[in-house]
């Protein structure tokens, strides 16, 4: 964008020169100087509109949101665990010859489900702060979360899969990534 202003050549587009109180129609005395017009750059020409800072920061929200039901969904996983867990547990109690196996399947999935509640947590943190605005850090911490949630609670593949995605998307437009430096 370009605007006018007025400077020592003249007064900007649409403006009439002075007129003189004596002296000829239009003319000005000489002791005054003619305005003319001067371009310059306005410095707000490549500045965000708000328009584009509210579509940022839309985008920043709809991935907490994202986060969030992908850390409920993981949670759900780790509590499914722990009761999976205690059920071989238990089962390794009944029979003798398969104890050990059992037990050492009941150990397998609580370690699945102390994994799944950390990122499930990291998610739901993430998420948290995102949708308040702020937490670049904490978004990218949810991002790398979003890996060993595929691998580590194989049913939330395809949401963590999704979240990945859209949280790359995200964290790589220039404006979203201003605001959420700036915070709210």
């Amino acid at each position: 964008r370009i605007r006018y202003s007025e400077s020592a050549l003249g007064p900007g587009p649409g403006v009439a020169a002075p007129r003189a109180a004596e002296g000829g129609a239009g003319q000005a005395p000489p002791s005054e100087k003619k305005v003319v017009p001067r371009l310059e750059r306005d410095p707000m020409a490549n500045a965000p509109t708000s328009f584009m800072i509210d579509r940022a920061m839309q985008r920043v929200r709809t991935l907490g949101l994202v986060y969030v039901l992908l850390g409920v969904i993981e949670l759900a996983w780790a509590l499914f665990c722990v009761f999976g867990g205690a059920l071989l547990g238990l089962a390794g109690f009944a029979d003798d010859r398969l104890g050990p196996v059992m037990w050492l399947g009941g150990g397998a999935y609580v370690l699945l489900a102390l994994a799944a509640a950390i990122m499930g947590t990291v998610h739901v943190v993430a998420g948290g702060l995102l949708r308040r605005g702020r937490g670049m850090i904490a978004a990218i911490v949810g991002l790398a979360a979003c890996l060993p949630s595929m691998v580590l609670a194989l049913y939330c593949f395809p949401f963590s899969l999704g979240a990945l995605v859209y949280g790359i998307v995200v964290l790589l437009d220039a404006d979203a990534r201003r605001q959420l430096d700036a915070g709210p």
